[in-house]
Formats: structure tokens, C-alpha cells, sequence
């Protein structure tokens, strides 16, 4: 438990392989220790070491079916390989009110990015918010998700309103050659 701990802060100070090293030491401590196996995926996925974190997800899942820290890297790994909806049918069986709180922005962010790389927008916008507003929950920091949607609605009437895309023209006096046309074709979805 303490590498696990130990990776854990290597992991936020941005020392990904001391991370890894210590996860390593704690599954060869406690083998059947599952958490450790999925992070260990976790980091090897941000790594891009694919292979790895896909053996190490094998193994978590293994010790516990439904490890949803688990299960939430491999459909990381299978949307990095363009199976969006293989991707999408793991994240929507995670019991995400089950795990922890740390566990659970993650599933809700690699929701939103799978529901954005499906073109599910304004769902994938849900999912974003609310991985947003619980992350900011662990850190005590205040969210006011209505504010982010006044901003966002006042984005969408400036750039929709007439249309969905828009097409504006800066121009230099001195020429019309000069003209630089600037093209919105919609805005940040998410």
C-alpha cells in the first residue's frame, strides 16, 4: 500500500517512471493486490507503453471483475485504437457511483472524450462537467457548473445564431489583397 501511495505522488510531481517502478514493487509485495495492477495500466496508458497497460488491465480485471479503474483503461486503450464503440460499451457498464472519487472523474472524463469522439456533443458536454465539477469537489475548490453554462450559451448565440458556421474578414486598409479570412465552423464542443 505505501509504493502504491508512493507512485501515486511520483505520478503527480510528473515522474512517471519511479511511479511505475514503485507499482511494480508493490504487486510483487501483494500479487493479488488489484488496485495496484490498475494503476500500474493507468501509467503504462500514459506512458503509451499500449501493450503493457493492456496486460497489467488483463491482470487487475483478473483479481477483480468490474474493477472500474480497470475497466476504464481498457476502453482508453480501445478509443486510442479507434474502436469508439467497443470503448463506449465498456464506459457505459462502470457502476461509476461504486468507486472512488478519484476513479470516478476519470470514468466521467473518458466519457466525455469517447461521447466527443462519437459526435455525441452535448452528452459528452454532460460528461465533462460533472468529471469537472467533482474534481474540483477532492480539491475544495468551488464550481458553479450554471456559470459555465452562461458562458457557453452566450458562445453559442455570438457564433450559431443566424447559422452554424460563420465567416469573418479582417481587413488592412491598404489592400484588399490584405483581406485574412477567419472561418468558425461552430465552436468548443466540450
Amino acid at each position: 500500500m505505501a509504493h502504491h501511495n508512493l507512485a501515486h505522488v511520483y505520478y503527480q510531481s510528473g515522474d512517471i517512471a519511479s511511479a511505475i517502478e514503485h507499482l511494480l514493487i508493490a504487486t510483487r509485495i501483494v500479487p493479488t493486490y488489484a488496485d495496484a495492477f490498475a494503476s500500474l495500466a493507468m501509467l503504462y496508458e500514459a506512458d503509451n507503453r499500449l501493450e503493457a497497460a493492456q496486460q497489467a488491465t488483463e491482470e487487475a480485471l483478473r483479481l477483480h471483475a468490474g474493477h472500474a479503474g480497470a475497466l476504464a483503461t481498457r476502453a482508453k486503450i480501445l478509443r486510442r485504437a479507434d474502436k469508439l464503440a467497443d470503448a463506449w460499451q465498456i464506459l457505459e457498464k462502470i457502476e461509476s457511483q461504486r468507486c472512488s472519487e478519484r476513479v470516478r472523474v476519470t470514468v466521467l472524463h473518458e466519457r466525455g472524450v469517447t461521447l466527443d469522439a462519437l459526435g455525441r456533443y452535448a452528452e459528452a458536454f454532460g460528461a465533462f462537467a460533472q468529471s469537472k465539477a467533482l474534481f474540483a469537489a477532492l480539491r475544495r475548490v468551488h464550481y458553479q457548473q450554471e456559470v459555465v453554462d452562461a458562458r457557453l450559451r452566450a458562445v453559442e448565440n455570438y457564433f450559431c445564431k443566424n447559422s452554424e458556421a460563420a465567416q469573418f474578414a479582417v481587413a488592412d486598409r491598404r489592400s484588399s489583397a490584405d483581406v485574412t479570412p477567419v472561418f468558425v465552423l461552430g465552436f468548443n464542443r466540450s
